[in-house]
């Protein structure tokens, strides 16, 4: 983008800071956070704030992804806070998810995933009786997780080329 004089913009970074963590680049990843912020004055938002709490985290750096949640400019959103829970579970880190999701059941209440993972994260440490309390947590605020659904959307001609081609197998 450079070579070609295209000035990288926010939505830019995003996708910089995902492949970063993606790569396990984290030296780089905060690299371009420090252009992003001095070299091109891009302001900072929720999803880059996501996306170098989910790089810190996927490479066991728990405490320094805490610390930036805290840091950031704005109030800790779900994406960031999820994210970290997710890498407490993956390291096993029982302080620190606790924190975490006790602002996610604020967040959000009814996110089944927040309990689910905080119960995980207890059972892999055999707290047993922790883990049944955040079960009975979101028993008791009724949430329910929603059936997971896909949306394909297809041309019309593709469409009758598609059952044109099930007819044909069912008949098999």
């Amino acid at each position: 983008m450079l070579a070609e004089i295209i000035e990288p913009d926010r939505i830019t970074f995003v996708g910089v800071f995902t492949a970063c963590c993606h790569a396990g680049l984290v030296e780089d990843g905060m690299g371009y956070w420090e252009s992003m912020v001095k070299d091109y004055n891009i302001e900072p938002e929720a999803d880059h704030y996501t996306c170098i709490v989910d790089m810190l985290g996927c490479a066991g750096k728990l405490n320094e992804a805490s610390h930036w949640v805290k840091g950031m400019l704005m109030c800790p959103q779900p994406g960031a806070l999820g994210a970290l829970l997710a890498a407490c579970r993956t390291y096993g880190n029982v302080e620190i998810a606790e924190s975490v999701a006790e602002q996610l059941f604020i967040l959000e209440p009814g996110n089944t995933v927040n309990y689910t993972l905080l119960s995980s994260i207890y059972a892999s440490k055999e707290l047993w009786d922790e883990a049944r309390k955040v079960r009975e947590a979101m028993n008791g605020r009724n949430a329910l997780k929603l059936p997971g659904c896909s949306w394909v959307e297809i041309s019309k001609g593709h469409a009758a080329q598609m059952k044109n081609q099930t007819e044909t197998a069912i008949q098999w």
